[in-house]
């Protein structure tokens, strides 16, 4: 797996914690086509955020939010969608879902940076535009979340 370290001394913005990044693409599936994992360095029991974009966003454009909540002790995993010109609300839900619950179950996987770090009661999903829609369509669908961001939903 790739491993970067994020320097924190070029943004203010950003908390305490050094950050450091996974490629997640072994955990994707039919809902989100390609994730990194943005996670502080040491530390256990953190709680987690899924993160998409809107229309025809990629990974990539939400990502400058991943390494502030990284920083400030969240777990932080951004994703894409397989088609984000025609995902809307509903397959960026399914998507926010099925990659928190993937997500988790790096808290199990034996050699993950997050083995037992994890806390798997205190999962979040954030989505703008569509994403956001998606992400008030998942607070419907699973009472177990703890927070929904829906920046400019739609």
């Amino acid at each position: 797996m790739q491993e970067m370290q994020l320097e924190m001394a070029d943004a203010s913005a950003l908390g305490p914690h050094r950050v450091s990044t996974l490629d997640a693409a072994h955990l994707c599936t039919a809902a989100f086509s390609s994730a990194t994992i943005y996670y502080p360095e040491g530390g256990a029991q953190l709680p987690s955020i899924v993160i998409v974009g809107g229309w025809g966003c990629g990974e990539q454009v939400q990502a400058a939010w991943a390494p502030f909540y990284a920083s400030h002790g969240i777990v932080a995993m951004t994703i894409g969608t397989p088609e984000p010109w025609r995902d809307f609300p509903a397959a960026r839900c399914k998507a926010l879902l099925d990659a928190s619950l993937a997500l988790q179950s790096e808290n199990e996987r034996a050699g993950s940076e997050l083995h037992g770090r994890l806390d798997i009661t205190r999962r979040a999903v954030q989505g703008y535009s569509l994403g956001g829609g998606g992400a008030q369509l998942a607070a419907l669908k699973d009472q177990s979340l703890k927070c929904v961001i829906a920046l400019t939903p739609d």
